[in-house]
């Protein structure tokens, strides 16, 4: 009989790309912009922008070096195999560290401490549930075998001293392909709450330009590695 941490952490997973997206527009609406002045306002930019970049390369190191079958974008629980080395030796859960220090750094830009409780009040409740029902997943899957991972590998405070070489080699095409949506994503909610802080703060876009040049940039490449993608997965390449 499943419990009801694996019921709700399956739900929970089953929408995770959706749910926090209610979340930052509950953020916009309750939270004005903090002004920093003209000095502090650029490196709070900078610092969000940090944290943005620095949870998309944890991503991308999970992604480019797992195996088939793993740290994919199902809607439910799979696992064909347990990956333990890599960023997976440091900590059992560094997907989620990843996307919670990229929405640390959507919220950076509004810098209200209220604003940053409540998101990570939310995904600390989320990933709770997630994690307890991945784990009895991968327990009764695995049995002895994750058990004993469980044990030498922290669920989400990494640890350096059990450092595992990656088994796998980096697959940059996996990444491209994997995370062309989160990277689109991200790259259009830290945008929005640029000219959201502009607007809130100075009545206007400053400057308009760059906005426009850097969306078709981005818009145009996403296009076409959909379309490659889409192409690829029709010849079955």
């Amino acid at each position: 009989m499943r419990s009801p941490y694996r019921n709700l952490g399956g739900w929970l997973f089953k929408y995770r790309s959706f749910l926090p997206v209610p979340l930052l527009f509950l953020v916009v609406i309750l939270f004005r912009p903090a002004d920093l002045g003209n000095a502090g306002n650029p490196w709070l930019i900078a610092a969000g922008l940090f944290l943005v970049a620095c949870g998309e390369t944890v991503r991308i190191l999970v992604v480019g070096f797992s195996a088939a079958g793993t740290s994919g974008r199902e809607d439910y629980f799979r696992a064909d195999s347990i990956n333990t080395t890599g960023v997976y030796s440091l900590v059992r859960n560094p997907l989620y560290i990843g996307n919670i220090l990229i929405y640390n750094g959507l919220i950076m830009l509004i810098f209200r401490w209220p604003a940053f409780l409540l998101v990570n009040l939310y995904f600390f409740w989320q990933y709770h549930l997630i994690i307890g029902g991945e784990e009895e997943y991968l327990e009764n899957k695995y049995r002895e075998r994750y058990r004993d991972y469980r044990c030498r590998v922290n669920r989400i405070l990494p640890s350096f001293r059990g450092y595992r070489k990656n088994r796998y080699p980096f697959n940059p095409r996996k990444v491209v392909f994997k995370e062309i949506d989160s990277v689109f994503n991200f790259t259009v909610c830290f945008t929005g709450l640029l000219i959201y802080r502009q607007l809130t703060l100075h009545g206007r876009v400053l400057d308009p330009l760059p906005f426009v040049l850097a969306g078709t940039l981005a818009l145009t490449g996403y296009l076409i590695l959909k379309s490659i993608k889409r192409s690829q997965r029709k010849s079955g390449s």
